[in-house]
C-alpha cells in the first residue's frame, strides 16, 4: 500500500491518467467523475476486500487505484460510499486499473533486481498486453 499526494484533479482525471500511463485498454472507476483528488492510495494487484475497505473508508484518502477485485465486495462498497458521500458522507473515489496493467512496471523492476542478484542466469522481463479491451454500451450499433 503506497499513500500519495498528487496535484489537484478529479476522479475522472485520474482514471484517464492511470489508463494511460499504465496502458490499461478497460480501467474503470466508481464515484463522481468530477470528485476532487489529491491524496490517492494505491494497492495495486488484488489484494483483497479488506485491504481495499480500509484504503476506502480513510479520511485522508480521496481515491484509491486498485488492479482488480470482487465486484461484489470492493466495487459494491465504493458504489455505497459513493452513494453515501452524495449524502453527506466522506467521498472516495475507486480506480480499477486491471490486474495486469497495474503490476507490469513492478515486474519489470523485479527482473532487473533479480538478473543483478544471480547474473549467470538469464532474466527477461516479458511484456504482457492488457487482455481486456473496453466495450460501450453503444457497440455493436
Amino acid at each position: 500500500v503506497a499513500l500519495c499526494t498528487v496535484a489537484p484533479t478529479t476522479l475522472g482525471a485520474l482514471a484517464a491518467h492511470v489508463a494511460t500511463a499504465l496502458g490499461a485498454r478497460a480501467p474503470r472507476f466508481v464515484g463522481d467523475p468530477a470528485l476532487p483528488v489529491t491524496r490517492v492510495g494505491l494497492d495495486l494487484g488484488n489484494r483483497g476486500f479488506a485491504r481495499n475497505r480500509s484504503l476506502l473508508r480513510r479520511a485522508d484518502v480521496d481515491a484509491v487505484v486498485i488492479g482488480e477485485a470482487h465486484e461484489w465486495e470492493t466495487g459494491s462498497y465504493a458504489t455505497d460510499a459513493a452513494w453515501l458521500a452524495r449524502r453527506g458522507g466522506t467521498p472516495a473515489g475507486l480506480v480499477v486499473a486491471g490486474h495486469i496493467p497495474s503490476e507490469q512496471a513492478g515486474m519489470r523492476f523485479f527482473a532487473d533486481w533479480l538478473a543483478a542478484l544471480v547474473p549467470d542466469v538469464p532474466v527477461h522481463f516479458v511484456e504482457t498486453p492488457d487482455a481486456y479491451t473496453a466495450v460501450s454500451s453503444s457497440a455493436g450499433t
